[in-house]
């Protein structure tokens, strides 16, 4: 997955839908999933209110891991 990392963004990038991954909800959602990985995974209400939907989407380790890999190569 390609894209470029918004440093002002206030929602984790990889929080999208199974069949939409651009598309996301304000508030937690059992339809969200997380895209850190090739296969969208179901993700905690309760942590998407914590994590994913707030700027501390950033301490989030599977945003950390891939936002690492991303950066090795090149994206």
């Amino acid at each position: 997955m390609q894209e470029k990392a918004d440093p002002n963004a206030t929602v984790c990038p990889l929080l999208g839908l199974a069949r939409d991954r651009w598309t996301s909800f304000q508030f937690p959602n059992q339809a969200h999933r997380c895209w850190a990985r090739q296969r969208p995974n179901e993700i905690d209400l309760a942590f998407q209110g914590a994590i994913c939907l707030l700027p501390d989407f950033r301490d989030c380790i599977l945003h950390r891991q891939w936002d690492k890999s991303r950066s090795a190569s090149g994206n």
